[in-house]
């Protein structure tokens, strides 16, 4: 499957287009001072990308055509571009946690994220860095037990916007992120004289 020609400069010298054994491959061409790279398929969302250095655009052109090609299609970026991380909570909250158990519990972390900054950005602009930084930021307010589920209910969102309603996000969100570490639980056997005062104070209570 070749790589859309569409809407290009019919002067080779102004092509941001090669062709490679038949196959049309994205060139950099400069604008503005900057590199500028655009790779598209026929009836899919055109990737662009700017760069400083022409070698840095060449790298980023081939990697991201050698992607394709392996995994196909490109994914429909537009629905990363409409949304933002807020609009997921709001259909998570009507949808997804009303159905669970817990889904008091699951509505307070959920509407404590949607206070926060992150819920602010828009998909495409989501990265694991902040979700890192709200995890920190937790950190510093509440438990490290209160902080891991708080982390576990928006891992879940994701994932739920991810399989369930088409998300197509480009990376993990969660890649490097660390979860914070519950403090061990108290495991501890009673000593002898602690089991017979146990034992006492349960046969004075039947009396």
């Amino acid at each position: 499957m070749g790589y859309g020609l569409i809407g290009l400069s019919k002067n080779p010298k102004n092509s941001i287009w090669h062709s490679v054994g038949g196959i049309p491959m994205a060139t950099p061409r400069k604008r503005n001072g900057k590199w500028q790279v655009q790779i598209r398929r026929p009836h899919q969302p055109s990737i662009n990308r700017s760069f400083i250095h022409k070698s840095r655009a060449q790298q980023w052109a081939r990697k991201v055509e050698a992607e394709i090609d392996v995994k196909g299609l490109l994914p429909d970026t537009s629905l990363l571009k409409q949304h933002t991380l807020l609009d997921l909570i709001n259909r998570y909250l009507d949808q997804i946690t009303p159905k669970k158990r817990g889904h008091v519990n699951e509505q307070i972390r959920l509407k404590q994220i949607a206070r926060h900054q992150i819920a602010s950005y828009q998909l495409i602009n989501l990265k694991p860095v902040h979700i890192n930084s709200y995890v920190e930021e937790r950190m510093r307010l509440v438990s490290p037990g209160t902080a891991a589920r708080d982390l576990g209910v928006l891992h879940h969102l994701v994932e739920t916007a991810r399989l369930q309603w088409g998300i197509p996000f480009g990376e993990d969100l969660f890649k490097g992120v660390q979860k914070p570490k519950e403090p061990p639980s108290r495991d501890r056997r009673l000593d002898l004289h602690e089991e017979e005062i146990l034992l006492q104070g349960c046969a004075l209570s039947r009396v």
